[in-house]
């Protein structure tokens, strides 16, 4: 009589385990971007209604940068989050206006050539 010969175990292949666990870390990444993005959400404003606001005192701090102004705004008596908001520059003696106002005002660096480059690369 002759023996029957054993198969080999059939274990999953180590490729479909590093797929398996490459789809589980991207969902987690766009998961953590997704709630990173709700919270930290600003709504983008007129620069005149920017103008208004900074008028009436409302806002309560601004960061500054080339080509954009992104802010918060005072608390309302009703709210528990702060409003941010964003505006596209016009008048660049804005700085008199923010210190008359008493509004923090934030400096934002200008992108280094590291940053200019790959960032550059994905505008065309």
């Amino acid at each position: 009589m002759r023996p029957i010969p054993r198969q080999p175990e059939k274990r999953p292949s180590s490729w479909r385990n590093w797929a398996l666990a490459g789809l589980l870390l991207l969902a987690g990444i766009a998961a953590f971007a997704g709630v990173q993005s709700r919270l930290t959400e600003s709504k983008p404003i007129p620069y005149s209604e920017f103008r208004s606001l900074l008028e009436k005192n409302l806002i309560a701090e601004v960061t500054v940068g080339q080509n954009e102004i992104s802010g918060t705004l005072k608390l309302a008596a009703n709210e528990k989050e702060p409003r941010r908001f964003t505006t596209i520059p016009v008048d660049p003696s804005i700085a008199a206006d923010l210190e008359k106002h008493r509004v923090v005002v934030n400096g934002e660096p200008a992108a280094g050539w590291l940053e200019t480059l790959v960032v550059g690369q994905f505008e065309k």
